[in-house]
């Protein structure tokens, strides 16, 4: 069995830190890129985001720029595809299974 892509949602808790770990641990063994998955309140609807800008929100709040940036080094640090998304959806469980 293979497994192309590993979502991680990452909320920043120590559960979602745990879920992380484990990714990076299975990444490699089944050469799988990581998605980490970040569910926020739902947006205005007049507003569009693209990575630049949410890059730009994430830089406001200086331990989430950080933890992004140590959660990546650890991918990279480990050889494995991290990638990062933010989606907006009102329940972070309906969030999730929307993205996927």
């Amino acid at each position: 069995m293979t497994f192309k892509k590993i979502l991680v949602p990452f909320d920043g808790s120590l559960q979602s830190g745990k879920a992380f770990k484990k990714a990076i641990e299975m990444a490699p063994k089944f050469n799988s890129q990581i998605m980490l998955l970040t569910i926020l309140h739902k947006k205005p609807k007049n507003l569009s985001l693209d990575k630049k800008i949410i890059q730009e929100i994430l830089n406001e709040d200086d331990f989430s720029t950080k933890t992004i940036n140590r959660l990546m080094q650890i991918a990279q640090d480990k050889k494995v595809q991290l990638d990062f998304d933010v989606e907006f959806d009102s329940s972070i469980p309906n969030g999730i299974l929307r993205y996927c």
